[in-house]
Formats: structure tokens, C-alpha cells, sequence
């Protein structure tokens, strides 16, 4: 009993040292990166702003019947500037509304991923150097041959900028609503 208590004890220890990984009685693990920033593409063409934001990533360590993992990628703290062009929403509203430059605002959302091709390693995921987005963290967390795909996903963007014509955007799995555009088609 004292070994497993003392090994529990050194393990916990571990963990609280690394920071960047936090186990739960869920049996995942959390991977928590700050000071991240990366563009956001619309849905259906380029990217529409520049965003930053903190990155969580909970794995589920154990394997799924089909030989999958499950992996769920969090963005929190995020903030957005947006970039002349096509508003997020238009390509699949089908109407020519624009966001101006440098409109801000916030957001937060996530996405379920399933992770195919390769074998989870803890030691890889936290060596992850914060690039490549996603797919960086997936080869860094699963190896060389690892894809994730999403299967399911939800992002919330608001403003509070009174130029825009709608104050918030919801891009999700199950459907978009909203436009945070600054030049809106009648």
C-alpha cells in the first residue's frame, strides 16, 4: 500500500510540474497552450480574420472499438480582428456581404475529433512545439501517420462594434446563423 501511495504521490507531482497537462477522473488528459493565434477562413472562402486565442486539447487515451481515438480541441479566451473581404457567412448566404478591417470581437468554440492512423503517446503531446495548428498536434500527439477529422464543431463570435450588422455569428455542425458583416446586401 505505501508503494502505491508513494508512487501516486511522485506521479501527481509529475503532473503539477509539467503544467501544460492535467489528468481527470474522466480518464483524459487536458494539454492547455496559450498564446495562440492563427487565421479563421470563412465558410467558403478565405480567411475573414485574424485570431488569438488558448488552445486546450482533451484526449481520451483509450483506443475506440474501431482502433480510433477520441479528441475534443477548445478554444478559449479567443478574440478576433476581422480583414477586408468577404464577411464568414456570405459564401453560404449566398449575398455579397463585407467585413471592414479591423472590426474585434470574441469567440470561443470547440471541436470533436476523431483520430485515425497512428498510436497515442502522452510524452509526444506534451512535446508539442505549438505549431501546425491541429494537425500539429495530432502527428505530435499520435505520430507521423495520425489525421483527426472533426466530426462535430461549434464557434461562437460576438461584437460589440456598432458598425456591424449583426452582433454575433454562430458557425456550428448543425447549422450557421448570424453575420457579423459591416456591409450588408439588402
Amino acid at each position: 500500500m505505501r508503494k502505491f501511495l508513494s508512487f501516486g504521490v511522485v506521479a501527481c507531482i509529475a503532473l503539477l510540474t509539467l503544467g501544460a497537462a492535467t489528468a481527470s477522473a474522466a480518464d483524459t488528459t487536458n494539454y492547455t497552450f496559450s498564446g495562440q493565434s492563427s487565421g479563421d477562413s470563412s465558410t467558403g472562402g478565405p480567411d475573414w480574420a485574424n485570431d488569438t486565442y488558448t488552445r486546450v486539447f482533451k484526449v481520451y487515451p483509450e483506443r475506440n472499438v474501431d482502433g480510433s481515438y477520441r479528441m475534443v480541441e477548445n478554444f478559449n479566451s479567443g478574440h478576433f480582428t476581422t480583414i477586408q473581404g468577404q464577411s464568414p457567412e456570405s459564401a453560404e448566404a449566398g449575398n455579397h456581404n463585407q467585413v471592414s478591417a479591423g472590426l474585434t470581437g470574441a469567440f470561443h468554440g470547440s471541436e470533436v475529433l476523431k483520430v485515425t492512423g497512428g498510436t497515442y503517446s502522452a510524452t509526444g503531446a506534451l512535446g508539442w512545439d505549438g505549431t501546425g495548428g491541429t494537425a500539429g498536434f495530432t502527428v505530435a500527439a499520435f505520430g507521423p501517420g495520425a489525421t483527426a477529422n472533426a466530426i462535430d464543431f461549434y464557434f461562437k463570435y460576438t461584437t460589440s462594434n456598432s458598425a456591424a450588422c449583426a452582433s454575433k455569428w454562430i458557425n456550428s455542425a448543425t447549422g450557421n446563423s448570424g453575420d457579423i458583416a459591416t456591409i450588408c446586401a439588402p
